[in-house]
């Protein structure tokens, strides 16, 4: 049974496997399983299977404890994990012989985000396991004094393949980082998926400090890191498969909603048949609720969103919330405030989201209430 004493969060795992390193298991996208030689297990950024993408989160993945770096989907899918402890916030805690730390950080593009009201929250997790110390960067953009100083030393460090590896240099130089891990990259082996991203063939083209590991798992001990740093590239789990074509049609559909205006009664349409397609999807529900509330179909709107909730629930953390912010709203039209202000508090419950308008909007009612 989990037990929390001050800052340090302590779970016990009764395996015991009688080796003394840090087993690294690769999903895909940025997620990893850290394994210690106790059989603790932590899952770091868990990706959501059903968006962006193009090929889903094996439903085989277990941990003890879940780590998010920022509220994206592509990072936060901790909900695949069932009734874990999930940790967000920078602080130093224990998962049985696994030490983690949490140092603030800031995601990469930060004007962006405070543009429309937004902290760009990231933090970045140091995983220790039997003196190897592995850092995980998640979307951090470059590294702060105060980052670089908190972090110390790092054996591994598992950073986003974006921009020139050349530009890890001095990061990698003053860490003293000796295996330099990529992720965030396409994988055209499993799907075409997602466009906007290189892959990582693309990122290490004509670099020969590149080990290519066989298979999703490897092993580090620290008395035999490499002395030179060195790209480590892991094959992903072979858990993974690529999207059904029911989920392409249905992201095919709902794009075609996006484009348009959501008073356009073609775009409800789309939205309607990306829910038909693929009920379980949250961001479809949200869309729909949302096109069904600018036409003022409010009561199909709420039955909608609410039917979102319990089937989809879980999906997506900020689609739920937006879902949810809709729904307030529609309860407040309705003069229903006790069930809005539900759906508010929720809104406001979550941590570190970036749904600034959502939750600037949840403040306003319940100020007003």
């Amino acid at each position: 049974m989990p037990r929390k004493i001050a800052m340090t969060l302590i779970i016990w795992s009764s395996a015991s496997w009688g080796w003394t390193q840090m087993r690294i298991d690769y999903v895909a996208h940025a997620c990893f399983i850290i394994e210690a030689p106790s059989g603790a297990k932590l899952a770091l950024d868990p990706y959501n299977g059903n968006t962006w993408m193009g090929y889903a989160f094996p439903s085989d993945v277990a941990a003890d404890a879940v780590a998010v770096t920022h509220p994206h989907y592509d990072h936060d899918a901790s909900y695949y994990f069932g009734d874990v402890p999930v940790f967000r916030e920078p602080g130093d805690y224990q998962i049985d012989d696994i030490r983690l730390t949490g140092v603030e950080g800031e995601h990469a593009g930060a004007p962006r985000f405070r543009q429309r009201g937004a902290t760009p929250h990231n933090v970045i997790w140091v995983v220790e396991v039997d003196g190897v110390r592995l850092a995980h960067l998640g979307d951090n953009g470059p590294l702060s004094e105060a980052s670089l100083a908190a972090l110390g030393r790092i054996d591994i460090l598992v950073a986003r393949a974006t921009g020139e590896v050349s530009d890890l240099a001095p990061t990698l130089e003053r860490l003293g980082v000796r295996v330099l891990v990529p992720n965030h990259y396409r994988i055209p082996e499993i799907s075409d998926l997602p466009k906007g991203l290189k892959s990582v063939d693309e990122w290490t083209a004509s670099r020969e400090d590149v080990v290519r590991h066989p298979t999703s798992v490897a092993t580090y001990k620290k008395t035999e890191l490499p002395e030179r740093t060195t790209i480590h590239v892991f094959t992903p789990s072979t858990a993974v498969r690529a999207w059904p074509e029911t989920l392409h049609r249905a992201w095919k559909a709902y794009d075609a909603g996006a484009a348009l205006d959501d008073h356009n009664p073609q775009a409800t349409a789309h939205y309607r048949e990306a829910v038909e397609l693929a009920p379980r999807v949250m961001k479809f529900r949200w869309a729909l609720g949302r096109a069904l509330a600018a036409r003022e179909q409010n009561d199909e709107a709420i039955r909608v969103i609410e039917a979102g909730i319990a089937r989809a629930a879980g999906d997506d953390w900020t689609d739920e919330l937006r879902a949810r912010a809709v729904l307030g709203s529609l309860y407040a039209r309705s003069g229903e405030t006790a069930l809005a202000e539900a759906q508010y508090r929720w809104v406001l419950s979550r941590q570190r989201t970036y749904a600034a308008q959502e939750e600037s909007e949840a403040r306003e009612f319940l100020h007003r209430r």
